[in-house]
């Protein structure tokens, strides 16, 4: 497959710590105000013919209702100075949206996506956000805050679950090819076009800007979309990580 020279220098670059505050992957209309109308309803989301997309939950969470599984990545995103948009705490989110899927763009991938949609208040904007070390898990933590701030959010585990002893590390990646490609980019790539979809479908418009949000790892992340997938108008703020 043709993408197949390019992952030795992708995943050698894995190892540096990059911090990337924010990536604007797509600018493609002017700035919206906030809105409350929906094209369908949540549960009608279901009922998209996606390709290679399994919905597994698609439900109305209601105000303050959102409760993250408590796992150890819960725990480091929870110390203070993680919050993404720089809050000392984290506040209830509000009611939305919630999109659970796996993608299958191989016979060998397994990519767990998320998708939240705030039901009043978008603020017509997208948010990806990035992942930590090797990934593996979704990050509620980040989803939570930007929901909360009225984007429309998204993550993804990268296609592998880091819970399980096969998932840690990279020992994922051993015998599995396409689980590599999906790590390396495929799962950001699929998870950003999947959310767009969605958000036209619910919205029944697209969104104004595109951001991505992240950390070591997840800073990486939003570098190779932005290199991979050069075609939309890109700027982008970094920041150094010790």
């Amino acid at each position: 497959m043709p993408f197949r020279a390019s992952l030795k220098p992708v995943l050698a670059h894995r190892t540096q710590t990059l911090c990337l505050a924010a990536a604007v992957l797509a600018v493609s209309a002017p700035l919206l105000r906030p809105t409350n109308a929906h094209a369908t309803s949540c549960a009608d989301l279901a009922r998209q013919a996606l390709p290679d997309t399994t919905f597994t939950t698609v439900q109305t969470v209601e105000a303050g209702q959102w409760q993250a599984p408590q796992t150890q990545l819960t725990r480091i995103m929870s110390a203070p100075g993680m919050n993404v948009a720089g809050k000392p705490t984290r506040g209830s989110t509000p009611a939305f949206c919630r999109v659970a899927a796996t993608l299958h763009p191989s016979s060998d991938s397994a990519i767990r996506i998320e998708v939240w949609m705030p039901l009043k208040g978008w603020n017509g904007r997208f948010l990806g956000v990035g992942n930590f070390g090797w990934a593996g898990s979704l990050m509620y933590q980040g989803m939570e805050t930007g929901v909360s701030e009225g984007y429309a959010v998204a993550s993804t585990d990268t296609g592998h679950d880091s819970s399980t002893p096969e998932g840690q590390g990279g020992r994922f990646t051993l015998g599995h090819p396409e689980k590599m490609v999906d790590y390396a980019y495929r799962a950001d790539h699929l998870m950003t076009t999947t959310a767009k979809t969605l958000i036209h479908s619910f919205y029944g418009q697209n969104a104004s800007h595109a951001y991505w949000i992240g950390c070591s790892l997840g800073g990486l992340e939003g570098l190779i979309e932005a290199k991979r997938f050069p075609d939309a108008e890109i700027s982008q703020k970094g920041c150094t990580s010790g």
